[in-house]
């Protein structure tokens, strides 16, 4: 339906996003980490902008739309590509976007028109209906990272990556519900046939660079129950300022789909 170039204009480090390359404490991951990102060890670039051109090939308007609104909603609670297991991925658009509310209204009245069918009951997929958001400003100064595998060099830089803080969430919600098997479920597994986790981590990063603080997202596709104990854990080791608000899909989408119903 349409061609999507995409160039890359101004890559480069942005002051106080300095270069992580994603350090650990966890010395059975100490090893692999080293390997996987040694070709990244002095990359400075890790920040930057894309441009990205859209080339409809039938209804321009219709296209362009549906795409900010999937892109907008992106921007706001997931990430881009295809590595958010390591943390990467967040983005801000740069273009005017609507509502979120609108967005899913959007994108819900565009599968309706078009007579989309559910042609599966696949209980694994994501789904918004249990969606859930962190996002919160890290409290206090970030531990330091475990460095001995790069050296002397880039210690006053670098930062603990996102697995460092998705581990001690899966070591936590262990202790809570006792079940390996139920920990497995929710933070992924990788006996037999692999399956990935459903609770995302994004890097520590600043939203505004005079600010001398990092900030942390945390996302994932599970009950309830789950974001309330990642809640505590993050605002117990990072002293995090969040009031305890998380953010959850259900309640708009309900809105959304009731109020167009009735169009």
């Amino acid at each position: 339906m349409f061609n999507l170039p995409v160039t890359i204009d101004g890559k480069h480090t942005i002051k106080g996003n300095e270069p992580f390359s994603q350090a650990t404490t966890n010395s059975i991951n100490k090893s692999w980490l080293s390997k996987v990102f040694e070709k990244n060890r002095y990359d400075m670039n890790y920040f930057g902008s894309l441009e990205l051109k859209v080339l409809p090939r039938c209804d321009r308007h219709q296209i362009v739309e549906q795409l900010k609104a999937v892109l907008s909603i992106m921007s706001n609670f997931g990430s881009l590509g295809a590595k958010p297991q390591f943390g990467y991925g967040l983005f801000e658009l740069a273009d005017h976007t609507e509502e979120t509310k609108e967005s899913l209204r959007m994108i819900n009245r565009f599968l309706k028109e078009n007579c989309f069918i559910k042609r599966s009951d696949d209980k694994k997929g994501f789904s918004l209906k249990n969606y859930w958001k962190i996002e919160t400003e890290v409290g206090k100064s970030l531990p330091p990272a475990n460095l001995e595998y790069l050296g002397k060099k880039g210690k006053d830089v670098y930062i603990p990556m996102s697995f460092e803080v998705r581990y001690m969430l899966r070591k936590e919600y262990l202790e809570k519900c006792g079940s390996k098997k139920a920990t497995a479920e929710i933070f992924g597994g990788t006996k037999g046939d692999k399956w990935a986790s459903k609770v995302f981590v994004s890097s520590f990063y600043k939203e505004d660079q005079k600010n001398e603080k990092y900030k942390l997202r945390i996302w994932g596709f599970t009950a309830r129950a789950v974001s309330e104990i990642v809640c505590e854990a993050i605002e117990r080791d990072y002293e995090t300022n969040n009031d305890r608000e998380i953010f959850s899909f259900d309640e708009m989408l309900s809105e959304v789909t009731q109020i167009d119903s009735r169009l």
